[in-house]
């Protein structure tokens, strides 16, 4: 292999010698760019214009800016590669999976197709097309030959004569007709059938139709053309290429340019000098397409997927010149010849198409060349390194000193007059005239040295200057205009051209381009689509379109979209950047004047700081397709669902992946969206292609898409998606209007009470009044019997202390005192009609329980609801809940030995929930339960609960209460 790798190598730098950078661009997408597989099988673009990818690892859908997976469904096959892909023009997509032909089409399961058997080995696809009958062929290498007609596959079938298997190619040519090629055999199908038409070399062959008519054929390393009169003749044979290496695939573009992939010698473009080398990652190439763009693409052993389309950037190469070094000033005189002035001083011509160095005091009177600028009748102007004048007249080099200087300043603009005059600006002073007759023109303090100059169309010379002052000469002297807009920001001026329509457009350092037209200055910078703010050359193409070379690179802006945003009716402008997208990384403009020129073939050239690069400004612009667009994926909230008519509700996230299928500059391309029913105008889609947003409220929406391709066209037709949020409940039209209608009668509800109430007032006052009487006799009944005895005991208890004497009846009489304080307060409590609330409830149990358990220094947690909904409890109730609760928070203090308890409350929709635990000692639910558990379950069942103790030794004690709500009316107890 490694003998094979170097000739392939010389090989391929041999022919480069003369020129080492070739004319064509290759950018190649492998596996690091999301491709699934660097071993790509065959490529084809889709009905929608996406590029569809065959490789070892899957089936790939690419937009020119990201990879999408194509699921192909060949369970039971093995292996996850797609070998061939073939868009037929009804929608169907065709694939070849290891030994089956794979058939979807939208909206309906994958038909997977059994080939035939055949005792051949197994071998590459090398055809796979649809012929204008709709019939689909697939040719392998090792002659396998398919038809594939209404659902049935079959081997081709071949005249007498014919071995079934002889094909190792096929193809389509201009009229319909379909051919097949193998060792020794040109055949064309007739009358179902293939009949051999003409001899081939004993060798497998590749084949393409030819637009001039008939076919190419590659056999070997030998290219054929094949006609219908002129039989089989040799066009050229690929003599560089490593021994081994043969033609596997050839393809005829658009413009009758053929290409010619081969296993193991790369890629080759016959021209009609022979065959040019275009390097590629691998040197086995399998397939060639070309899409409606016009890009070559190529399918390769492991170096992915290579597009190849014309160069727009070059660097600088040719022998003799200054490609080594950076130009400080060039420039095309009158005749054609052009002069470098490099960063090193050195003086560069080319004459007649060659280079030559001229070197200081023999070939040019001067020392060192730091600028030269073509003038007038065939001057050419150059700026000594002493701070004088030479010029070149067409035949001879003249010294013209200029006024002396004793600090012999540098000069860093020349620019010839339309009335002969010269201008010159040399240090802190611009000089104006003719050889021995020279004047000072003052400029601005402050200014800074004149870097650049120029005359507009009626005459006037402008400077810019480095300290960011452009300048005007009037009367004699340099006056400051657009101080206002060329403000701190701008650095320094670094380039000044003059427009067809008469205004002055400034390259400025900080500022981006500002436009002086009519008295008026506008910037146009990042904000309005600039790819940098720092501007430092200016040239205009043959068709008027501008150039600028800046700190990020080499742009191009067509000059009625500046002038549209200059003048504030356009927002922004499409800015066409090369650089990096050319294979030309790095590209940062040198600050040099003039740091332009167009030379005789309409190229532009510029000065960077990594050398001179020339621009074909005849490549761009001639990209017309329109690119398709498309809404590839839909995310709601995260989640990845297909394109739906209603999503929602609560739509906090939406997202959108966008798609345009352009492949000649996709770094170029703009995507615009607008989402009709929130967006009001479109939006420009951010680099990502993603449109998003954020808590969408419910309503009708339609997405549109539309794009711009590199070259500015417009699609044809927008991408659209209609869909709708759906609401939640409480955001729906009739909710709103059932609220309102509620509320309406709720009005009337109200004042049809207030009007009863207002005639039943006086019948409830007297109600009232006698509830009152009938209250307070009840209360006297319960004084009377519940503290009845406490009171007889007081005073019997007083009696007897004050007869013998003696106080050890006083602690007795103390705690029944207590007893009854405390039985009137639960009497009170529970006989007072404010307190029949669940509220008043939890107040009360809450107060009582945690004096009891502070009292006893035991922790009190107590967890009630905070607001608690007005529920109506009968006094009944609340006194048996109430001694339910104190009984078990007595027991955890008398028994339980616990630090804390808990008291829990939940209302339900069904009754009232409690839980007290504590963290006491607990005890043996198998053994004995005392009077005080017994009295817990006996007062749950009078009101109708349950009660469920659960404790075990050592792990505190849980008493759980289930107790439905008593009637909204009781009778008040007897």
């Amino acid at each position: 292999m490694l003998p094979r790798a170097i000739l392939f190598l010389v090989a391929l730098l041999l022919p480069a010698l003369a020129h080492s950078e070739p004319a064509w661009l290759v950018r190649a997408w492998q596996s690091d760019d999301g491709l699934p597989n660097n071993d790509v099988t065959c490529l084809a673009q889709a009905p929608d214009g996406a590029m569809l990818f065959a490789t070892r690892g899957g089936l790939a859908r690419f937009d020119g800016w990201r990879f999408r997976d194509v699921p192909v469904n060949v369970s039971g096959h093995g292996g996850s590669g797609v070998n061939a892909v073939l868009p037929a023009r009804d929608g169907t997509r065709w694939l070849v999976a290891r030994a089956v032909v794979v058939r979807q089409h939208p909206g309906q399961p994958d038909q997977v197709m059994e080939m035939p058997v055949l005792d051949v080995g197994g071998s590459r696809e090398t055809a796979f097309f649809e012929d204008t009958h709709g019939v689909v062929w697939l040719c392998y290498e090792g002659g396998r030959f398919h038809r594939i007609e209404k659902g049935h596959i079959e081997q081709v079938p071949v005249a007498p004569g014919l071995a079934p298997t002889f094909a190792s190619c096929a193809t389509l040519d201009a009229r319909g007709d379909v051919w097949a090629s193998g060792p020794r055999v040109l055949a064309r199908w007739r009358e179902g059938r293939f009949e051999k038409v003409a001899t081939l070399p004993n060798d497998r062959s590749a084949l393409c139709s030819a637009t001039t008519g008939g076919l190419w054929i590659g056999a070997g390393k030998k290219l054929l053309h094949y006609t219908e009169t002129g039989g089989v003749a040799e066009a050229g044979e690929l003599t560089a290429t490593p021994a081994g290496a043969r033609i596997t695939t050839l393809r005829e573009d658009r413009h009758g340019r053929l290409w010619l992939g081969t296993f193991g010698g790369g890629l080759w473009l016959r021209t009609p000098d022979g065959f040019q080398p275009v390097p590629l990652p691998n040197a086995d190439v399998w397939w060639l397409e070309e899409d409606r763009e016009g890009n070559i693409w190529a399918a390769t052993a492991g170096g992915g997927a290579c597009r190849i389309r014309p160069r727009v950037l070059t660097t600088f190469d040719e022998p003799g010149g200054p490609h080594d070094e950076a130009a400080r000033a060039l420039c095309t005189d009158a005749r054609g010849d052009l002069w470098v002035a490099t960063q090193n001083a050195r003086l560069f011509v080319r004459r007649d198409g060659a280079w030559r160095l001229l070197a200081p005091g023999s070939d040019w009177p001067g020392a060192k060349a730091v600028r030269v600028t073509a003038g007038l009748n065939g001057n050419v102007w150059i700026a000594n390194g002493d701070g004088n004048l030479v010029r070149w007249d067409g035949n001879a080099f003249e010294p013209l000193p200029l006024p002396p200087d004793k600090a012999k300043p540098s000069i860093f603009a020349l620019l010839e007059a339309s009335d002969g005059e010269l201008w010159v600006a040399r240090g802190f002073n611009v000089w104006r005239g003719r050889p021995g007759n020279w004047r000072d023109i003052p400029m601005p303090a402050e200014s800074g040295a004149a870097q650049v100059l120029v005359q507009d169309t009626q005459g006037h010379i402008w400077a810019g200057t480095v300290g960011g002052f452009l300048l005007r000469e009037e009367n004699g002297r340099f006056v400051r205009v657009a101080e206002e807009e060329l403000g701190p920001a701008c650095n320094g001026i670094r380039a000044l051209l003059v427009a067809p329509d008469g205004a002055l457009l400034i390259g400025t350092q900080g500022t981006g381009i500002a436009r002086w037209s009519g008295g008026h200055c506008r910037l146009i910078t990042r904000d309005q689509g600039l790819p940098h703010n720092v501007i430092s050359q200016l040239a205009f193409d043959t068709q008027g379109r501008l150039w600028a070379g800046s700190d990020a690179g080499i742009f191009m802006a067509p000059l009625d979209q500046l002038v549209a945003v200059a003048e504030g009716r356009a927002p922004t402008l499409q800015v066409t950047v090369f650089g990096r997208s050319e294979g030309v990384s790095g590209l940062q403009a040198n600050a040099s004047f003039p740091g332009t020129l167009r030379d005789a073939e309409g190229r532009l050239w510029f000065a960077t700081r990594n050398g001179i690069v020339i621009a074909d400004p005849g490549v761009v612009g001639g990209n017309r397709v329109p690119p398709p667009v498309a809404i590839e994926t839909m995310r709601v909230n995260g989640a990845l669902m297909p394109p739906t008519a209603e999503i929602g509700p609560g739509v906090r996230q939406l997202e959108f992946e966008l798609s345009a299928f352009s492949f000649t500059a996709p770094e170029n391309v703009r995507l615009f969206h607008r989402l009709d029913g929130l967006d009001t105008d479109w939006v420009a889609t951010p680099p990502q292609r993603t449109a998003d947003y954020a808590h969408l409220p419910p309503g009708d929406y339609t997405l549109r898409v539309r794009a711009e391709n590199n070259d500015g066209i417009p699609s044809e037709h927008e991408a659209r998606l209609a869909f709708a949020v759906r609401p939640f409940l409480w955001q729906t039209a009739w909710f709103r209007y059932g609220l309102a209608a509620a509320a309406l009668g709720a009005a009337a509800f109200l004042a049809h009470l207030a009007a009863e109430r207002r005639s039943q007032r006086q019948a409830e006052a007297l109600r009232r009044e006698a509830a009152i009487e009938r209250e307070r006799a009840r209360i006297a009944r319960d004084m009377h019997d519940q503290l009845g005895t406490s009171l007889t005991r007081i005073s019997l208890l007083s009696d007897l202390a004050q007869s013998e004497n003696h106080s050890r009846h006083l602690p007795q009489l103390v705690a029944t005192a207590h007893e009854a304080v405390t039985a009137l307060d639960e009497i009170v409590w529970a006989v007072n009609p404010r307190h029949d609330t669940l509220a008043s409830l939890l107040e009360y149990l809450g107060q009582q329980t945690s004096e009891t358990l502070q009292a006893a220094g035991i922790r009190c947690r107590l967890e009630f609801p905070d607001h608690p909904a007005p529920r109506a409890l009968s006094a009944d109730f609340r006194h048996h809940l109430f001694l339910i609760v104190r009984e078990a928070v007595n027991n955890a203090v008398k028994h339980a030995r616990a630090t804390e308890v808990r008291l829990t409350v939940e209302p339900h929709p069904a009754g009232l929930h409690l839980m007290i635990a504590d963290d006491g000692r607990g005890f043996d639910q198998n053994g004995t339960i005392g009077n005080g558990l017994a009295n817990l379950r006996e007062r749950t069942t009078d009101l109708g609960g349950t009660c469920q103790i659960t404790s075990t030794p050592g792990s505190g004690t849980t008493l759980a209460l289930r107790l439905p709500w008593p009637p909204e009316h009781p009778q008040p107890p007897l």
